[in-house]
């Protein structure tokens, strides 16, 4: 009982590390991919976006009432500009952003103009404005969906007022100097303004770089996020490639020196076999020539031979005839001799005569 609680204790330790240790290192990978994406879409917006692309905050000047507090005067700003901030003959476009609060003065305030100037050229534009109305029953609406957001201080019932105020402007070449401030005045005292920022582009801005100047938070969302996926995947498939059983892979031939020795040898060894093969082939022509020759002088003996046998059975056969000649002679002087016995019949010697010549001519046929 104790082994096994003792076993099972181990276990979960076991099991608690190891569930650590990943998460470890998933925390840790996570954190390195998310720092190096950033790094990595921070130096695109450095190098995509031109230095004349700027963003100023704006601090606001009036005069305020000796009573009540309140300003008395024309809400007004001058905002100094870098050297070469706006460089003569090319465009640009200036913006004022407003953030004003939702609230009752802010809802009465109505139109109002704000002017820039231009200094020290003293050029002055005004574009009217008006704080966005909406309704009663939609703020309400708002503050209850989103009043956990309110509560942890990640939401404020503020409206963004986006002014323009100069479009495709020139900068004169004329000029001695270029626009080196601007003069911003909002000519109300009762609009409530918690923060501004003025808003200066080329006019030649666009696609990507528009989005990354004007929408600054979606765009590095999605750089991040494309930037971290990209990442991601290539590190995945280089563990992968990194994991996968190796490959035996035949390298290019090169024109070395090894290479060059290793072909001379390939071909001394093919000589000396086509030459090997060469001497194997001559010797069985040689050895089927010996056997066609002695072939050849077989059957010349052959008929050699069976002349001298037909001259030799001829010879045997003149002399047997011959002798069946004399030994015919012979009978026939025996024959005479029988006459000159009275006691001997004639018949008897023509029968011996008769086998004789039987004889002799089946020992003709036989030649």
């Amino acid at each position: 009982m104790l082994d096994s609680f003792k076993e099972s204790c181990l276990r979960y330790c076991y099991w608690v590390g190891d569930t650590l240790k990943r998460l470890l290192v998933i925390v840790s990978v996570s954190a390195f991919s998310i720092s190096l994406a950033v790094t990595l879409y921070g130096g695109l917006y450095w190098a995509i976006l031109p230095s004349s692309a700027t963003s100023i905050t704006v601090k606001w000047d009036f005069t305020s009432c000796q009573v009540v507090g309140q300003p008395c005067s024309f809400i007004r700003s001058e905002v100094g500009l870098a050297r070469k901030q706006m460089a003569q003959g090319s465009r640009y476009n200036v913006e004022l952003l407003l953030d004003v609060p939702d609230s009752p003065a802010n809802r009465e305030v109505g139109m109002f103009l704000v002017c820039i100037t231009l200094l020290p050229i003293n050029i002055t534009t005004c574009s009217s404005a008006m704080v966005p109305f909406r309704s009663l029953l939609v703020t309400s609406l708002e503050s209850v969906i989103l009043l956990p957001l309110h509560i942890a201080r990640l939401a404020s019932s503020t409206n963004v007022l986006s002014i323009p105020l100069l479009e495709n402007h020139t900068e004169s070449i004329t000029t001695l100097s270029s626009t080196t401030s601007l003069h911003l005045e909002l000519q109300t005292s009762k609009l409530q303004v918690s923060s501004s920022r003025l808003k200066i582009w080329p006019c030649d801005l666009s696609g990507v770089r528009y989005l990354m100047y004007h929408h600054p938070l979606l765009s590095t969302l999605l750089g991040v996020t494309t930037i971290l996926t990209v990442t991601c995947l290539t590190a995945a498939l280089a563990i992968a490639k990194f994991l996968q059983p190796h490959r035996v892979v035949a390298a290019p031939r090169t024109k070395s020196n090894h290479d060059l020795a290793d072909r001379q040898a390939r071909a001394r060894l093919n000589q000396e076999y086509r030459q090997a093969r060469l001497r194997e082939i001559k010797d069985e022509e040689e050895v089927v020539a010996d056997d066609g020759h002695s072939t050849e002088a077989e059957s010349i003996t052959r008929q050699e031979t069976v002349p001298s046998t037909l001259t030799t059975h001829s010879a045997v056969t003149d002399s047997s005839t011959a002798g069946c000649d004399s030994y015919t002679a012979g009978c026939d002087s025996s024959t005479a001799g029988c006459d000159s016995y009275p006691g001997i019949p004639v018949s008897s010697s023509s029968v011996t005569v008769q086998r004789l010549d039987t004889g002799l001519g089946d020992h003709q046929k036989l030649e």
